[in-house]
């Protein structure tokens, strides 16, 4: 019985672990629907995410991720790998040039 009870202990303790999460926000330069679907799917693959939303009227981009897995200065470096300013740091100059032009600063186009 007491076996029983440690294992049980230590299986929710190992649960609660797991489900450590934080949050961070990120300002960006994204500017239509196209580069919130680029944003989003990209996230959905970076470790240790587990949830990533682009607010376009703030230009915010909200994360939820495993801090065991990842931490914010890699989610800002992935941002801007793929074309996007996050925060204080610019967007790749190659990745940014290889955006459809709707996603370019500056841009009027509605996607």
């Amino acid at each position: 019985m007491k076996l029983l009870i440690f294992v049980l202990i230590i299986a929710s303790s190992t649960v609660h672990a797991q489900s450590k999460k934080e949050k961070l926000e990120i300002s960006t330069s994204a500017v239509c629907g196209m580069c919130e679907d680029t944003i989003e799917e990209h996230f959905m693959f970076e470790k240790g995410v587990r949830y990533a939303d682009l607010k376009l009227k703030e230009n915010v981009l909200y994360i939820e991720y495993n801090p065991k897995k990842t931490n914010p200065a890699t989610l800002r470096k992935a941002l801007t790998s793929i074309g996007y300013d996050a925060d204080k740091l610019p967007a790749d100059e190659g990745a940014y040039k290889n955006l459809a032009l709707c996603c370019k600063k500056g841009s009027k186009c509605e996607h």
